[in-house]
This record gives structure tokens, C-alpha cells and sequence, in this order.
């Protein structure tokens, strides 16, 4: 059953298993992976609570993962349960930036995103472009210059924290198909302020170096359909934490998530 397929059919059954649960298959793992790919912004929620910074967010599909690029392994080796002689593995890599639009186009978060769908499970792996080349590929999310994107294997990527990483739960609800990314380990992905990774760009300048911090992050991605058509919203929450003592780095934190919505679809760039 192809994945749009799929949507339609767990539309039709939303009445009767609305938040239900339901097993993250290769082709509910394919529906995902196409609802990522894209832009997304939050004019709409800037416009409504001028609080929100405005943001775009930029999921771009790499070169599937493989042998050849190095990416396949890397993925593996990131799965710890997960045996490569008893099933199978799949992954799509994305290039994803965000960028706080009225301060230019120099985006303050820029990773490969890893979608892997294994063992029964759809994680969302997290590695750093090494600083070696990472100014080569800035903005190439958003430009999307595939000769770039292809030269991006696993010899320019290097791991955040595991505890970066994201396990992603599929529902059904009464508003459509619900993906949702939670960290798989609590209090797990840590930077520190100056540290190799992220420092400069993820924590509030007040910090004083050496300042360790956590995030608490989740991830949406609902698929409804609207006026006949099927719809991107994509919802992110961080909230960066003091390791020593739990509180809250920034203020106004607790505003609630940044709610997006996909303005540009590139479903067809998928290899």
C-alpha cells in the first residue's frame, strides 16, 4: 500500500481510533519522512502573539543513506539494539537550519537530521556538520544546491550527545495523522556554553563559559487534510535547563511550542 494511500484509508477510520497508537511500518515511517520535506514557517502564530520570534524551519533530503556515503554505518552504529543480520534498516537523511528571519539569513541551528526507520521503531538521529566545512554548506538547506548536498557524507558529520536523539511515536487522532519526537533519554542532550558543540550558537550569552545545560524537547508533525488538501503543521518545543539545578535559562520559555506551517513541499527531491 503506497503511503497516500495509507493516509486516506486512516482518515476514514479516525472516528473510531482517534489517539490510537499504531506500529511504525516502513510505509508510516515514508509518510513521515515526506511530511518533513520542506520549509515550514510561523507567520501566522507571529501575527497572532507577537512574543514568537518569526522562524523558518528547513528540512532538506540528502543523498539516501548507504554504503557508498558512509551514512548507513553511522546510523548503525548509533542503534545499540539493533542487529543488521535479523531486519532491516531504513534512513533518510535531511540537512535542517532555522533562522530567525528579521536577523538575517544566517541560520542559529543547522544539523543533519537522520530518519530511521528500525527494529520496529522511527528514531531521529542528530549530527553536527564538522567545523571544517561547515560554512561550505550554511544556507544549502534553504538553497537546497544538490551537487552540495550529495558531497555531504558521513566523513563531514560528528554525533551530538545519544541523548540527542529522538524516538518518534505515530498516532491517529481526530485531527489526522500525529507524529511525535520525544528524547529518548530525559535530562540526555547537554551542550556547554563555549563547548565543541553548539555552545556559541544554542546558549544565552549571560552564561558564564563552562555553563552546563540540558534541553527538554519534543517534536510534532500533524497530517490533516483541509479544504480537500492534505496539510503540514509542525510543532517544536525546546526548553533549555541549568544541569545543576533544573531552572530555566531563558525567560518566557513557557509561552508554549512554535507552531508551524509547511509553506514549500519537496517531496520530489527525496532520492
Amino acid at each position: 500500500m503506497h503511503s497516500a494511500q495509507l493516509s486516506v484509508l486512516l482518515v476514514a477510520l479516525l472516528p473510531l481510533v482517534a489517539g490510537y497508537i499504531i506500529p511504525a511500518t516502513h510505509t508510516v515511517t515514508q509518510t513521515f519522512v515526506q511530511g518533513l520535506a520542506g520549509e515550514f514557517s510561523n507567520q501566522a502564530q507571529v501575527q497572532n502573539d507577537p512574543h514568537f520570534k518569526p522562524i523558518n524551519v528547513w528540512y532538506r533530503p540528502m543523498e539516501k543513506a548507504s554504503e557508498a556515503n558512509g551514512i548507513t554505518q553511522l546510523v548503525i552504529d548509533r542503534l545499540a539494539d539493533f542487529d543488521p543480520s535479523k531486519g532491516e534498516l531504513h534512513a533518510w537523511p535531511f540537512l535542517t537550519e532555522s533562522a530567525i528571519l528579521n536577523q538575517g539569513t544566517e541560520p542559529y541551528k543547522k544539523n543533519v537530521v537522520i530518519v530511521v526507520n528500525a527494529a520496529g521503531r522511527i528514531h531521529l538521529q542528530s549530527f553536527r556538520v564538522k567545523e571544517e566545512v561547515r560554512e561550505e554548506y550554511t544556507g544549502q538547506a534553504r538553497l537546497g544546491a544538490e551537487g552540495l548536498l550529495r558531497g555531504l557524507d558521513a566523513d563531514c558529520l560528528e554525533h551530538l550527545a545519544p541523548g540527542c536523539d529522538m524516538v518518534v511515536q505515530p498516532k491517529v487522532t481526530k485531527e489526522g495523522m500525529l507524529y511525535e519526537g520525544t528524547f529518548a533519554c530525559k535530562r540526555g542532550c547537554r551542550f556547554m556554553k563555549g563547548g565543541k558543540n553548539g555552545g556559541r550558537t544554542y546558549l544565552n550569552s549571560r552564561l558564564e563559559e563552562g555553563t552546563e545545560v540540558y534541553i527538554d524537547s519534543k517534536i510534532e508533525l500533524l497530517l490533516k487534510g483541509e479544504d480537500g488538501r492534505q496539510v503540514q503543521h509542525y510543532r517544536s518545543a525546546d526548553r533549555f535547563r541549568l544541569v545543576e539545578n533544573d531552572e530555566d535559562c531563558f525567560e518566557g520559555q513557557n509561552r508554549g511550542p512554535y507552531q508551524f506551517r509547511k509553506t514549500e513541499v519537496w517531496t520530489p527531491d527525496l532520492r
